[in-house]
């Protein structure tokens, strides 16, 4: 079994089966990547385009292939000396009849052999001993009036909808009178589930979802049969070394993400034994502000994010971030930080779209309240507002408080966010926030009555934490706060704009001691945009008047007096028009113009029913979503606005060479901070794309493999570097150097290098040193002042003037993405304008002389 070096990940469905990514294996292995990282294989529903949406955790999907497809693809893989890793969905499956777990839950409610499998609440007021179904597309009443349901009796009873089939409890149907409405209502009242209008489920649906989506019901990993049963496949694959290592989707929506992790552990290590090597396992986890994984989980580490995060920041000018805020703020009349936006949408969440959560929390805390000493004195009322004021205010996405007292991360997380909430909420709640703060960080005596009640309600409170913050942060105030698009990632915070060198450092000498066999990604399945978008958007970050300019120019013709569009979404569509604007397109390409902009209002109609100000999922808004497409649409059509879309283009056009300089940046860092490099499928070249499904489109690997083959040198690719071969060239060479070195890349250490002279504040550099090996590695950055009217993604040579890095003497360098050597046996260091003379970039590797 190969290291662990690298990995490349895919986007399996329909069109892009497993047959299919086995051939595209030469194509990694030549590329350098040692392991395929594989989004979910197991049945899903028919047509899914991700694999979350599990119906059968048991088997691989046949859309995909099946386990034939699957050993196959390892098959050849392992024939190229490599591995394959497997996303896996422990928190939920569908809610779907198609999954055999759930339909036998809804025939047979708590009585199913698996009714412990899924957290559904059989208490809750409003549907006791059944599940609430929010499966109409109109009220009740209105369905029976119309006669929308029928019965089938064979091969068993089922109601039948023209969009769905649900099982009839066992001897529901004596009696019914399949014509009459209220002998309809009378089956309706015998299922174990109640069939409710969808507009219901965010006030009372009484099962945990995924987030707010009904269609994904949580499983409950803390039941032993519920965990056998989800990981008997990936089990047996890795016994049987069809796969090397585990992805953990969204370990933040488990119980006990530790107990879990430690359970998994206790599963893989005789397989580990058996395979004579520890079996990789990262978990997806988003890490707030300087939060880290608790170093108790038994994990590799998580999936990147937060390099995602770091790198964006470095790349953006600090410096532009106050002209940048205050163009947003008049340009959308928004004066509101994005702290301010993320509280307000965090209120909105609990009081809409996750209130049934929030209800379910709150009666967790009312049987304590109920069991305490303060029974009486306190509301349930204050106590709910207070709830809301500290979940409002949670500064990462949860706790892992577990079953005892708080450790001192988790106290200082909460401590944080009852000290907000108290200056931030109405004083006369304050005793009951008081209350609350003892409850959550003290544990009671174990004799107490509400012992056990108090477990639970901490638990349903972290377990809303999470998908309150990601529903809050990722999916709305991303959405409402325009500063910098750029800066709007899963994983970061806008409110962060860039990052200094030295605060870039200290997180990489962390990084380097604690979480080493991290991923470290740039760009997922889940990223708002692609990661030359951002790249891009980084540059022009440093010339912030320019993006004045064009809102000057635009914003009258845009949005006159009476224009239906507010200036903020509009903000928000022309950002998004230049930063994505494809390398080769000309504004006066109708044709591609129109393509180009039929994918942009995709993501712009998606953007405000995210937002949920002007229009919403729940409800379009037709009349406002009409305008958003008519003033796009007079945009690439209208003549009198054919000076703006020239402007859009040429400042598109401007950042192309700084953008993809930005890019080449990402990628040599990636592939050579500590971790492990994680390519998202596609982005080996240029990726422009903009949120799913825009970022999950086909990826032309004849197109790659013709490019790789032909091996070109920098100075035949940097003129063509709008083709993206000169992004693939570079990462191929970084892959390469991480197989020839592996213990340098894996177990290297980490120390900032400074530059000395007059542009040393325009290159970041640094060493990993293992044993006798050195790696040095330098990049610029936030050069746009020598990039205006660039034509290749390059810091002209001029430009460094006499600036140098200081090595170590005595050593001998030898260039990893050239043929270049040299030696340092005297002070003068390594001059810029020679380190980055063939490539932007700089990755020497140095053997220290023996004495």
């Amino acid at each position: 079994m190969t290291e662990l070096l690298s990995t490349a990940r895919l986007q399996l469905h329909g069109s892009f089966d497993l047959w299919q990514a086995q051939r595209q294996v030469s194509y990694y292995r030549r590329l350098g990547i040692t392991h395929l990282y594989l989004s979910p294989i197991t049945e899903a529903r028919a047509g899914s385009t991700h694999g979350y949406d599990v119906t059968d955790p048991t088997v691989v999907r046949a859309e995909l292939g099946g386990e034939a497809a699957l050993r196959a693809l390892a098959d050849a893989l392992h024939e190229q000396d490599m591995g394959a890793i497997l996303d896996i969905v422990p928190n939920h499956m569908a809610a779907d009849t198609a999954n055999p777990w759930w339909r036998d839950v809804l025939k047979h409610g708590p009585g199913s052999r698996y009714a412990a499998f899924f957290d559904v609440d059989w208490d809750a007021p409003t549907s006791p001993g059944r599940v609430w179904l929010p499966w109409l597309k109109a009220p009740v009443c209105d369905v029976l009036a119309r006669n929308e349901l029928r019965i089938e009796h064979a091969p068993e009873p089922e109601l039948c909808h023209v969009d769905w089939r649900l099982p009839l409890a066992d001897g529901s149907c004596e009696g019914i009178d399949e014509g009459n409405p209220e002998s309809m209502r009378v089956l309706l009242d015998r299922q174990h589930y109640r069939l409710a209008w969808w507009r219901s489920s965010g006030d009372v649906v009484n099962y945990r979802r995924f987030f707010d989506i009904d269609g994904l019901v949580a499983l409950n990993m803390d039941v032993e049969e519920a965990f056998d049963a989800t990981h008997a496949l990936p089990l047996r694959l890795l016994a049987t070394g069809v796969i090397d290592g585990l992805r953990i989707d969204h370990i933040d929506g488990l119980a006990h993400p530790q107990r879990y992790l430690e359970r998994l552990q206790h599963e893989l290590r005789p397989i580990a034994a058996r395979r004579g090597k520890p079996v990789s396992v990262h978990v997806e986890k988003i890490l707030r502000g300087e939060e880290t994984l608790p170093l108790t989980w038994p994990v590799d580490g998580s999936t990147g994010y937060e390099i995602m995060d770091r790198l964006g920041a470095l790349l953006h000018d600090p410096r532009g971030e106050s002209t940048l805020a205050l163009a947003w703020r008049k340009a959308s009349g928004r004066h509101i930080s994005f702290a301010g936006e993320e509280r307000l949408a965090r209120h909105q969440w609990l009081r809409r779209g996750l209130q049934s959560d929030f209800a379910r929390t709150m009666r967790a805390w009312d049987c304590c309240l109920d069991a305490s000493p303060e029974a009486g004195d306190l509301t349930r009322a204050s106590l709910a507002r207070a709830a809301a004021d500290v979940l409002a205010h949670m500064p990462v996405y949860r706790t892992y408080l577990g079953d005892d007292s708080a450790n001192d991360a988790d106290r200082r997380v909460l401590a944080d966010a009852f000290d907000h909430a108290e200056r931030q909420g109405h004083p006369d709640d304050r005793d009951a926030l008081q209350w609350l703060q003892r409850a959550m960080l003290d544990e009671p005596p174990r004799d107490t009555a509400w012992h056990a009640s108090w477990r639970t309600a901490r638990l349903r409170f972290e377990q809303l934490s999470a998908p309150l913050a990601a529903k809050s942060v990722e999916d709305s105030a991303f959405y409402r706060y325009g500063v910098w698009l750029s800066r709007n990632e899963v994983g970061s915070d806008p409110a962060r704009f860039a990052c200094s060198p030295d605060a870039f450092h200290r997180h990489m000498q962390q990084r380097a001691a604690n979480s080493a066999r991290s991923l470290s990604t740039t760009a997922t399945h889940d990223h708002k945009r692609g990661e030359d978008v951002r790249a891009r958007m980084a540059a022009w970050s440093e010339r912030p008047e320019r993006w004045l300019a064009l809102l000057q120019q635009a914003m009258p013709l845009l949005c006159p007096p009476g224009e239906t569009v507010a200036r903020g979404d509009v903000a928000l569509l022309l950002q998004t028009l230049v930063a994505a604007w494809p390398l080769t397109l000309e504004a006066g390409d109708t044709a591609g113009v129109l393509r180009y902009f039929e994918r942009v209002l995709a993501w712009w109609i998606k953007a405000l029913r995210e937002a949920r100000l002007h229009t919403r999922w729940t409800r379009p808004d037709d009349r406002y979503e009409s305008a958003a497409t008519a003033l796009l649409q007079r945009l690439a059509s209208d003549a009198s606005l054919a000076p703006l879309l020239a402007n859009l283009a040429k400042t598109a056009h401007w950042l192309d060479a700084p953008g993809a300089l930005n890019g080449l940046v990402a990628v040599t860092l990636r592939n050579t901070l500590p971790g492990v490099p994680d390519l998202y499928q596609g982005c080996d070249y240029w990726d422009l794309s903009l949120v799913d499904p825009d970022n999950r489109t086909p990826v032309d690997y004849g197109l790659r493999y013709g490019t790789l083959s032909q091996a070109l040198p920098p100075g035949e690719l940097m003129p063509r570097f709008r083709d993206g071969a000169i992004k693939q060239a570079l990462l191929a060479r970084l892959l390469s150097a991480r197989r020839a070195l592996p213990g340098l890349f894996s177990q290297g250490d980490y120390q900032p290098w400074v530059a000395e002279g007059p542009a040393a504040d325009h290159v970041l550099a640094f060493t990993r040193r293992h044993g006798t090996s050195t790696l040095l590695v330098a990049v610029p950055r936030l050069c746009m002042r020598w990039m205006d009217g660039a034509t290749l993604p390059q810091v002209p040579a001029e430009a460094w003037r006499d600036t140098r890095l200081q090595p170590p003497e005595g050593v001998h360098f030898r260039d990893l993405l050239g043929e270049r050597a040299l030696s340092t046996h005297d002070h003068a260091g390594l001059p810029l304008s020679l380190l980055f003379w063939e490539w932007p970039v700089a990755v020497w590797h140095a053997t220290t002389e023996e004495p």
